[in-house]
């Protein structure tokens, strides 16, 4: 870093602080774009409600397969006899 940084005339401090702000935000790219505490909250309670409608929909899928089945019930084959 010192070799880099006397190329650009940076401080050698300077330059370690950037790679490290770059590491940083390049392994948590949230981390680049901070949001407001209101934001957070609001994004909890929409991923909140996400969950509860994902469960919602699974509970409708099973409940219509159940009623489906229940609609119409498979049919039984007839013993194979000869015909007459």
């Amino acid at each position: 870093m010192k070799t880099v940084a006397e190329r650009i005339g940076a401080n050698p401090e300077t330059v370690r602080n950037w790679v490290r702000k770059t590491q940083a935000t390049t392994t948590n790219p949230v981390a680049a774009h901070p949001i407001s505490e209101e934001m957070a909250a609001e994004l909890k309670a929409l991923r909140r409600k996400n969950r509860e409608l994902e469960k919602t929909v699974e509970i409708l899928k099973a409940a219509t397969s159940f009623f489906a089945r229940e609609r119409d019930p498979p049919q039984t084959r007839e013993c194979d006899s000869p015909q007459k």
